[in-house]
């Protein structure tokens, strides 16, 4: 799999598209592919914390996340509560120019419904950082990129 880049219409069709919720199984698999490709060098020299799966040109609704140094897998991904309060941020992305950070503003906390890699549909709230990067990967999901600002109120 590669990274997709926003650079050409093909790759911003992916990137700007919205995934869909698929069957826990399929999900599972993409899981499986967004992991494999962290370890691809030029993801892994990145330093990444996060990968959606249409940044590789797949439309699942799955993204992995790197939350307290750990990777953790978010299938089937909803919003259901944020902190309403805001905090500006500067982010990069992967799938963007690397060199460039883009200001953003997120919610200090968010909570999220997902599916674990077990299958067990879990509610979990997340602040600071781990809230950024859930709100970024969110965002790709949707078919948003951080240069869009994040929260837009």
């Amino acid at each position: 799999m590669k990274l997709k880049l926003y650079k050409n219409e093909h790759d911003r069709k992916y990137l700007r598209s919205e995934c869909i919720e698929k069957p826990f199984i399929d999900s599972k698999i993409v899981a499986h592919q967004l992991r494999n490709s962290l370890l691809l060098d030029t993801i892994r020299g990145k330093n990444p914390v996060g990968l959606a799966s249409n940044q590789v040109g797949l439309n699942s609704r799955v993204f992995v996340a790197k939350i307290n140094n750990q990777w953790h897998d978010f299938i089937n991904p909803r919003l259901v509560g944020n902190s309403g309060s805001t905090v500006r941020f500067r982010e990069g992305c992967l799938s963007l120019n690397p060199n460039k950070e883009f200001k953003t503003k997120r919610y200090e906390w968010v909570k999220v419904s997902y599916e674990n890699k077990k299958g067990d549909r879990v509610e979990r709230k997340f602040k600071g950082f781990d809230a950024i990067i859930i709100q970024h990967e969110l965002d790709h999901l949707n078919g948003l990129l951080c240069k869009d600002g994040g929260v837009n109120e």
